[in-house]
């Protein structure tokens, strides 16, 4: 059993770091997809979008609040140079590594008067792996730069893939009043977390340098096997859930303007191929002093050590974290929830054309929060185009500027935007770097320039 935990683990692991998914920060252009980051929005600029499979929406990223490449990586002369001991300098007590993709599969939306009815299909992955300083020293420097002291083990992973199929719809009640709701239908496609283990290691100089290992071990997982083949896809599982978004937007005067939006309010329930491991009960306690090659018959001068057969070289060691752990599995049903996010803004309008602002976002992630402050300005200076630029402190990464423009050619449109563009083009220097970008083929425009991506309601 000890075997097949490992296993599941790695191949958790590495699935966690290659597909991920979450919106950004701040995204204020005018096209269907807005109903993501806030329901309340209502369309002056067009009455009807489509959305085509994989094209009209993606979005990816990753956030590291610990360290940027750079500091421990860098070319001189076309050769490579790693100094890790610098990360160790520059991560805190608590460190964060995140990342995201997801896509739309399929979307549409409609204005009917003073309403708006959309829909979407579309698939997300979440990552996240939270770690401590003193988990990277001790893989960094060694147990033996830790003698007779505790060393503390933080290190909770999360990986969440799902489909969400979302209808929604918002209605504007007068000039200065609108809301909408999104309600969303979720299918889990694979879940995997470490919430409750944690771990202490102690390294005793006085007895041959004994590792004591206690702790607790807590996994929960869905849609994983111990099969590499059998890694999960993209379809239809025995994993329900549900969640709603609800956004208020309203209009103060001819000037001020604010915006309320809580998103991912829900959960997941956890039925499908399901497999939890725990030790049971008691933090386990266990001491290590080395493989006894007497017990293995160890033959230094026959053995062939390019043909080791690995697992039974360390079956003995393995047998032992087995009795003392006294894991237990289980294939019980289990749920998450959905990582919330509330946004509130408010917008001061110099004309009906431009506008700065500020925004509030808080996402909340497994038992974290993630805060985010944001400065902008919005522009639509012909009505084939419009763009922002701003600035952003996320979560401890201070050097965010957040850009996106919106184009349109006839029936197509076109739009991009990022939390921040220095991660575009300069992904080794900065802690965040994301984007979303699609086509969309939109219907119904208006043939006057007085409408903008921030300019819905305004009248």
């Amino acid at each position: 059993m000890f075997q097949k935990l490992l296993l599941s683990t790695v191949v958790s692991v590495v699935f966690s770091f290659s597909v991920f998914a979450q919106d950004l920060v701040y995204f204020p252009l005018s096209i269907g997809q807005q109903t993501d980051y806030n329901p309340a929005f209502l369309p002056d600029d067009f009455d009807f979008y489509l959305g085509g499979p994989f094209v009209s929406n993606f979005s990816g990223g990753v956030h590291n609040d610990g360290f940027r490449i750079k500091d421990f990586a860098n070319i001189v002369d076309n050769i490579l140079s790693l100094n890790l001991s610098n990360i160790s300098n520059r991560i805190g007590e608590t460190n964060r590594v995140s990342a995201f993709t997801a896509t739309d599969i399929f979307s549409a939306g409609y204005r009917y008067q003073d309403n708006y009815f959309h829909m979407k299909l579309s698939t997300e992955f979440y990552s996240q792996l939270d770690y401590n300083k003193g988990l990277f020293n001790l893989l960094w420097l060694g147990n033996g730069a830790f003698l007779d002291e505790k060393v503390e083990i933080q290190n909770n992973i999360e990986i969440t893939g799902f489909n969400r199929f979302q209808i929604g719809a918002s209605k504007r009640f007068n000039n200065e009043l609108s809301v909408g709701i999104n309600l969303n239908y979720l299918n889990g496609i694979a879940h995997f977390n470490t919430h409750g283990s944690s771990f202490n290691i102690y390294t005793d100089s006085k007895e041959a340098y004994d590792i004591t290992l206690e702790g607790v071990v807590d996994i929960k997982s869905s849609g994983f096997t111990t099969e590499l083949n059998n890694l999960p896809l993209v379809g239809r599982s025995n994993n329900p859930g549900f969640s709603a978004d609800i956004g208020v937007d309203y209009k103060l005067d001819d000037t001020w303007r604010f915006r309320f939006a809580a998103t991912d309010l829900g959960f997941i329930r956890w039925k499908d191929n399901v497999l939890n491991y725990s030790n049971v009960g008691n933090t386990a306690n266990f001491s290590y002093s080395g493989i006894d090659l007497d017990i293995l018959d160890f033959d230094f001068e026959n053995f062939d050590f390019e043909n080791i057969d690995v697992e039974e070289f360390f079956q003995p060691l393995i047998d032992s974290l087995e009795n003392i752990f006294t894991f237990e599995d289980s294939f019980s049903p289990f749920g998450t929830a959905m990582p919330a996010t509330i946004r509130a803004s408010a917008e001061y309008y110099l004309n009906e054309y431009q506008n700065f602002g500020a925004q509030f976002t808080g996402r909340f992630i497994n038992t974290g929060f993630q805060p985010a402050i944001s400065l902008y300005y919005n522009h639509t200076p012909a009505k084939w185009f419009s763009y922002y630029a701003g600035y952003s402190i996320i979560s401890k990464s201070y050097l965010n500027f957040p850009m996106g423009f919106k184009i349109l050619a006839g029936p197509f449109e076109w739009y991009f935007g990022t939390d921040n563009i220095l991660g575009t083009f300069a992904p080794t220097k900065t802690r965040r770097t994301n984007f979303q970008t699609g086509i969309n083929l939109i219907f119904g425009r208006k043939n006057s320039k007085n409408y903008q991506h921030f300019d819905y309601g305004v009248e």
